[in-house]
């Protein structure tokens, strides 16, 4: 796509309806769907190396009015950010689109993306915000609760949490032993009468002293990335979004079969044990006058 002729293609839509027949009333009603800046989208789902089958690598999730505007506004600053960051950890937004139903006349607004767990289920998952608080806090005794910390913060105290977050996760490893020694075996944090890990939360990565550990140079570009990815954020007044971590345990050494086909936000660890999954999520909060009053209600 050259970039002189796309200013229009982020204003585009293609609109697709069809007729219903409503037996009760004996009329027909039209059943809408409008497929915003198609081409673009086109490009971006190019520049991820995703085609058009059918693999449940993707997620359709619903939005708000607000969401979908904002979307669209920041669009054509997102599209040209992931050209020049193709390993950004920013959720991919692939498709966005509004359908019209013929009850009640409501149009729905929903967004196609890139599922950050795209390589199958993980053993633990964390949403992580760079804040503690007793709402989400799983107490186990014998370990102190974490100091809660203020929920009013701006876009630039969002950034810095975050860096603070993942940086302290990620534990250095300087050397590499060339045969992977014993592994011990993780448990997976698994909801009851279910084979999918709960959500868990900053408290419970604390708490259970977990970190990610990569070899210096990983270390050095995930902190690099993710520095970047922020300071976009804050630069477009983004705020309340999470860093999403997923963990899975392979407990020997992943086999390069394997190595080769993980997903783009796939990190693996020192001993090639372990892979660790990253991604930013709920990234249509804007920090405007609604997020402002917010934050004063906080404070008081």
């Amino acid at each position: 796509m050259e970039e002189g002729d796309s200013a229009g293609l982020y204003h585009e839509k293609k609109r697709l309806a069809t007729t219903v027949y409503n037996g009760e009333y004996r009329y027909y009603e039209k059943l809408g769907f409008t497929d915003y800046a198609p081409k673009v989208f086109q490009n971006i789902r190019e520049i991820c190396g995703i085609d058009n089958e059918i693999d449940r690598r993707y997620l359709v999730k619903t939005m708000t009015k607000k969401e979908h505007s904002f979307l669209l506004e920041v669009l054509p600053l997102f599209h040209q950010y992931i050209l020049k960051q193709p390993n950004s950890l920013l959720c991919r937004f692939l498709g966005c689109h509004s359908m019209q139903l013929p009850v009640g006349w409501n149009k729905m607004f929903f967004v196609v993306m890139e599922n950050i767990f795209p390589d199958g289920p993980v053993d633990e998952r964390y949403d992580l915000k760079g804040i503690f608080h007793q709402s989400n806090f799983r107490y186990q005794e014998g370990i102190p609760t974490p100091v809660s910390s203020d929920w009013s913060r701006s876009g630039r105290e969002e950034e810095r949490m975050v860096l603070e977050e993942v940086e302290g996760m990620l534990s250095e490893s300087q050397s590499v032993d060339s045969e992977l020694g014993q592994v011990t075996e993780k448990q997976p944090l698994l909801r009851r009468g279910s084979s999918r890990p709960s959500l868990r939360y900053d408290n419970d990565f604390v708490i259970r002293r977990a970190s990610l550990c990569v070899n210096p140079t990983t270390r050095a570009n995930l902190l690099a990335q993710v520095t970047s990815d922020c300071g976009f954020l804050q630069e477009l007044g983004i705020m309340d979004y999470s860093c999403l971590l997923g963990i899975r345990h392979y407990n020997r050494r992943i086999e390069p079969d394997i190595m080769d086909n993980l997903a783009h936000n796939a990190i693996v660890s020192a001993d090639q044990s372990t892979v660790y999954y990253l991604g930013f999520v709920d990234i249509l909060q804007h920090y405007n006058i609604d997020g402002k009053s917010s934050t004063a209600c906080w404070r008081l």
